[in-house]
């Protein structure tokens, strides 16, 4: 499934759910496409704010995934 900004502060957000069965489980691939504001006059808001929050973000439903389900 895919979650699409049509109003908010990227210029566009395009983030897709992919959930395939494997042995033993599910695999879990997200793929992230955005634009921000100033990307091109201030490139560091995307690495500063971002990508840290991004990052931020999977790291945490990452460690609550394991929790509930293992590794």
């Amino acid at each position: 499934f895919v979650d699409e900004q049509l109003k908010g502060p990227y210029l566009s957000w395009h983030h897709l759910h992919q959930f395939t069965e494997v042995l033993g489980g599910v695999e879990m691939i997200d793929t992230i496409t955005y634009r921000v504001p100033f990307q091109n006059g201030m490139p560091w808001i995307n690495t500063m704010i971002v990508e840290r929050k991004l990052n931020n973000i999977f790291k945490f439903r990452q460690q609550k995934l394991e929790i509930l389900f293992g590794k």
